[in-house]
């Protein structure tokens, strides 16, 4: 099995994205028995969803356990009391089978082998002042394994994690500013789920079984 690994940068006012494939990696069993059965995404999608080279959406496994999101050390207190309240508006938005649980402790950045993680740190380059999602994910079910969210103190704490926190759940950019905090802009946009994130994560997670978790 192989995993790849995506870069998501965001400028402020533009963005754009490259994609490294990382080597073999042994994975680790999961919290329950689960598989992807995801080749496909469900119609009823309004914030486009980043996919794999072969189309399949970007998903957490629900049935793998709660998705946990960590803090690095250092990051900023800015970002840290905006957080918790934010990853629960996308708990709320995504439903009740998609859970993310928000832990303030300390920790480290995941590695390869890291399953159900969502990691927040700060942006250590000085000469590119933006935020960058790099998410982990395998590629041929789609299965999400990580993510790690970098911010930077020179934009908004509430933007850039709405945006890293959509970009992590598996949603991609949007041109609806009105609908989608999916909007690529640091400096201005939705500071909580629009009703197109809404929809798309309801439409991938629903109220009983997930799109991806179906038989």
């Amino acid at each position: 099995m192989r995993s790849r690994v995506i870069l998501l940068v965001v400028l402020c006012g533009c963005g754009r994205s490259a994609l490294t494939e990382d080597g073999p990696a042994s994975l680790p069993q999961p919290v329950t028995t689960c598989a992807s059965t995801c080749s496909t995404a469900p119609r009823e999608i309004a914030t486009p969803l980043a996919t794999t080279a072969s189309g399949r959406p970007l998903h957490w496994l629900t049935c793998g356990g709660c998705v946990r999101v960590t803090v690095d050390a250092k990051l900023p207190a800015s970002f840290l009391g905006r957080a918790p309240g934010l990853v629960e508006a996308w708990a709320r938005a995504g439903g009740s089978t998609l859970c993310l649980s928000f832990d303030g402790t300390p920790a480290n950045a995941p590695d390869e082998d890291t399953l159900q993680v969502i990691h927040l740190a700060p942006r250590l380059s000085a000469d590119q002042p933006a935020q960058l999602t790099t998410v982990s994910f395998e590629q041929k079910t789609g299965r999400l394994r990580s993510a790690t969210i970098e911010v930077s103190e020179g934009f908004s704490a509430d933007r850039q994690l709405i945006y890293g926190l959509g970009q992590a759940l598996g949603l991609s950019s949007s041109r609806n500013e009105a609908h989608s905090a999916m909007t690529p802009r640091l400096d201005e946009g939705l500071t909580l789920p629009g009703p197109d994130d809404v929809t798309t994560l309801r439409a991938m997670y629903g109220e009983e079984q997930p799109w991806c978790e179906r038989p």
